[in-house]
């Protein structure tokens, strides 16, 4: 069996060729070096060697010398198998040497085979009969072996360190190399700015792209294979400007770095604004190879830098064309803007607004207020203190006040870069205010004269409506009293009914006047009440059917089935106006029907209360003038029907102040309607029905279903007795005084349940004496509280706000009717019942001063 010996320092190369040849027939034995395969060759010649060139402690050239040149060794075939394979010198130096065969790394196995089988061959027909035993004297063969082995290790080593010296260094210097082509390499791909590198040629159509980094192609959306091979006029477009790119060749061509902007385009056509540097690059020899440009995206910088300059200089023209002085200082206090304004106000001279040195000017203008310590004092507080906002005024020594506000000047971020002064000349609009004080003071005097004025009118107006109502007290209720009485004439009776029929005229007339007072003066208040719109129609058709069935006329109703059952609005108005509107048409109407009716009006939440008549009509022209106060549609009409010309006036106005309208519809021979609109709220609150809703029974039994001690304070002796005799009549034996004082000491001694008082009276009315008698009261817990009505001739809402005040719990008009009086007296039998409640179950009564029902 043919023996092979395999020299080689790398174990993966040994493995593979043992495996190898002795899956073929061979067997092997290996050595890491050469020094080791000569030991082992001399202790047992191997056939055939193969040995690696670069090996530690001795390589294959010095094996391959040291093998040749002992004559046993040589017999046996040397095939070089190497890796190391640069020049074809390698090759020739190991054949002269004496090599059988050189073989390079890597070989496919079959050709590897058949080349030790042909160098196999060739040793058997060169040696024969090859010696396989050592001869000659081992010992002075292993010395010479020694000696060259430690020579050329010595040689090898001083090799291998300079060697491994320079390697080292060129190891360092492609390192540091390397590193500093990685950084520009990583510095080129992640910068935000975009590069471009081209080739030197500047003919047409001029360089081509060699290389691009990501940041062109976020900018222009083209990628490096797009860019790469074109021209950067790929780039430009319509709007480029041809200059700059005349004078960027002109520097390439000159060799010096080109700097400019230019609009160029995207690759979706869109525009952008380009700031770029282009620069050559050269090589050792000074010779330009390349260009490299670095470009920058400006277009929002320079949208910024257009609104920044339109800012400033709108900002510049509306500091010059201010009317204020304005001063602008940075966080030094040094001057940045100071409008022709400024100097005009303060007087200040060319030279000392030139003046670099701020405190010139400070100095001048400090000198020219009438307090400069107050003034300097004033400044330097603010200047240390930034972020104060002041506004005060100054006056000059020349007698100009200024009006002076400063406030710092702040970025969104809060930084502080300065102060802004803003200067007014106010002289003119002070002294415009002492004028106008005299003039307010002249006027409040005015119109506190005007006030007392209306005062007395109120006063005079509250006096008339108790005077003239005193007396139509008597005569209204006499009158009623006349028309029950049995006995009374038919011819009598008429004339009774015709003096009753002036006096509720007289009345109508009385408080049309004073509600056109309170119009006028805009004190006439609307309420807000829940209330039941179809009673409004009854009770207007109850309180005039009389007058309408004497004129033989039909009072209809007309009421919408969707009409809800309870609305909230101000129903006492509406009834005034709907009275109103049907006494015209009775008044007017000489046969046929009056028609009262309800609807809902065209707007949602709106409602219409309408009264149609029968009668002549109304012309166009008498339209425009039936609603001006004191207008008749006819100057004869107040002679035929009477009355004042008031009602329609004041109807309309009422509708406007509860914001609806009042409008007629009509036509000359055919009738009128008239439509008041007002705006309602619908309610949903139920209200079980209580004893008000119930028809009163005026006769001598009253007394007895509502059993009250009463008191009756009046001064005017015909009042007294009307009052007196309608008490009666209710089956009541009333108590009675002349003035608050009497009343006072009665109550104290009689205890009275329900007492109805007078307001004007001699020696103490009716205010004192309830007040009175509410103190005494609350001084004797254990006594139970009367009931107080007022009983007056005075209409007006803060006289009824009076009485309750003091302590009343109800309010009467005069003229008194049986009704209302027998309304009075049941409040007051609730009010007694009530009390007593109370007083049995240990609760506290009712409080006083508030009504017994809402």
């Amino acid at each position: 069996m043919t023996r092979i010996l395999i020299v080689d320092d790398k174990e993966e190369n040994i493995y593979y060729l043992q495996a190898l040849l002795e899956a073929n027939g061979w067997e092997v034995e290996t050595a890491r070096h050469g020094a080791e395969a000569l030991v082992k060759a001399r202790q047992r010649p191997p056939d055939l060697v193969i040995s690696d060139l670069l090996m530690p402690v001795m390589d294959g050239y010095t094996l391959l010398r040291l093998w040749k040149a002992d004559a046993i060794l040589k017999k046996s075939s040397f095939i070089v198998y190497t890796a190391t394979y640069t020049e074809p010198e390698d090759e020739r130096l190991a054949l002269s040497l004496g090599a059988d065969a050189f073989i390079l790394k890597p070989t496919e196995p079959d050709a590897f085979l058949a080349r030790l089988r042909e160098v196999q061959e060739n040793a058997a027909a060169t040696f024969p009969d090859s010696p396989k035993t050592p001869v000659g004297d081992e010992k002075e063969l292993l010395k010479v072996y020694s000696e060259t082995l430690i020579r050329k290790l010595e040689e090898k080593t001083l090799q291998l360190e300079e060697s491994n010296r320079a390697l080292q260094q060129d190891i360092a210097s492609r390192k540091k190399a390397e590193d500093a082509l990685r950084l520009l390499n990583s510095a080129v791909l992640q910068t935000k700015e975009s590069i471009l590198i081209t080739d030197a040629n500047l003919d047409l159509p001029g360089p081509k792209i060699l290389f691009v980094n990501p940041a062109f192609t976020e900018m222009t959306g083209y990628t490096s294979e797009e860019a790469i091979g074109k021209t950067p006029r790929i780039l430009q477009g319509p709007r480029t400007d041809k200059a700059v790119l005349r004078r960027l060749r002109k520097n390439l061509e000159g060799g010096a770095i080109f700097e400019g902007e230019a609009i160029n385009y995207r690759k979706d056509g869109t525009e952008y604004i380009q700031e770029w540097q282009v620069a050559p690059l050269r090589d050792d020899q000074g010779s330009v190879t390349h260009y490299v440009a670095i470009q920058r995206d400006i277009t929002s910088r320079k949208k910024a830098e257009d609104e920044l300059r339109w800012k400033t200089a709108f900002l510049e023209a509306q500091v010059n064309s201010s009317l204020d002085g304005i001063l602008v200082v940075d966080n030094e206090g040094r001057k940045i803007i100071q409008n022709q304004r400024m100097s005009d106000l303060w007087k200040i001279p060319p030279d000392i607004v030139g003046d670099d040195d701020n405190s010139v000017q400070v100095n001048f203008v400090t000198e020219r207020t009438k307090n400069p310590a107050e003034f300097s004092a004033k400044v330097a507080h603010l200047y240390s203190h930034p972020n104060e906002v002041s506004r005060d005024e100054i006056e000059l020594v020349d007698g100009t006040i200024l009006d002076r506000f400063t406030a710092p000047v702040k970025d969104e971020d809060g930084k502080y870069y300065g102060r802004i002064w803003a200067f007014r000349d106010i002289t003119l609009e002070r002294n415009r205010e002492v004028m106008l004080a005299e003039a307010l003071a002249h006027e409040m005097e005015l119109s506190e004269k005007a006030r007392a004025g209306e005062r007395a009118k109120s006063e005079f107006l509250a006096v008339m409506s108790h005077e003239i109502r005193t007396p139509l007290h008597g005569i209204i209720g006499f009158s009623e009293l006349l028309t029950r009485a049995p006995e009374l004439l038919p011819e009598s009776r008429d004339h009774v009914k015709t003096i009753a029929s002036s006096g509720e005229a007289l009345l109508r007339i009385l408080d049309d006047v004073l509600d056109f007072s309170r119009l006028e003066a805009g004190r006439l208040q609307i309420e807000t009440h829940r209330f039941a719109p179809r009673e409004i129609l009854g009770d207007v058709r109850t309180l005039l059917a009389r007058q309408a069935g004497d004129k033989g006329l039909d009072l209809v109703l007309s009421i919408a089935a969707d009409t809800p059952e309870h609305l909230e609005g101000d129903a006492g108005r509406l009834r005034q106006i709907l009275l109103n509107l049907t006494g015209n048409a009775i008044k007017f109407t000489e046969r046929g029907s009056i028609t009262l009716g309800l609807r809902r009006g065209p707007v949602a939440g709106n409602y219409a209360y309408f009264v149609k008549d029968t009668g002549p009509g109304i012309t166009p022209e008498q339209v425009e003038r039936i609603f001006q106060p004191f207008t008749q549609a006819d100057s004869s009409i107040s002679r035929r029907y009477g009355g004042a010309g008031l009602g329609l006036s004041i109807s309309r106005r009422l509708a406007e102040l509860m914001g609806g309208t009042l409008e007629v519809r009509s036509q000359l021979g055919q009738g009128a309607e008239f439509v008041v609109t007002v705006p309602l709220v619908e309610s949903s609150t139920v209200v079980k029905p209580t004893a008000d809703a119930q028809a009163i029974i005026l006769d001598a039994d009253f007394a007895s279903r509502h059993p009250l001690r009463v008191l009756v304070v009046e001064d005017d002796k015909v009042n007294l007795k009307l009052i007196l005799i309608l008490m009666r009549r209710l089956g009541y034996e009333p108590l009675s005084a002349t003035n608050g004082r009497e009343a006072v000491e009665l109550q104290r001694r009689e205890h009275p349940d329900c007492i109805l008082m007078d307001l004007q009276m001699p020696e103490m009315d009716g205010i004192e004496a309830t007040q009175k008698i509410r103190a005494e009261e609350r001084a004797s817990p254990g006594d139970n509280p009367a009931f107080i009505s007022a009983l007056t001739a005075n209409i007006f809402p803060a006289d009824r706000q009076r009485c309750l005040d003091a302590g009343m719990n109800g309010y009467l008009n005069k003229p008194v009717r049986l009704a209302d009086l027998a309304g009075i007296l049941e409040q007051a039998t609730d009010f007694k019942a009530s009390r007593s409640h109370h007083a049995g179950s240990g609760q506290p009564a009712p409080a006083q001063g508030s009504p017994a029902r809402p």
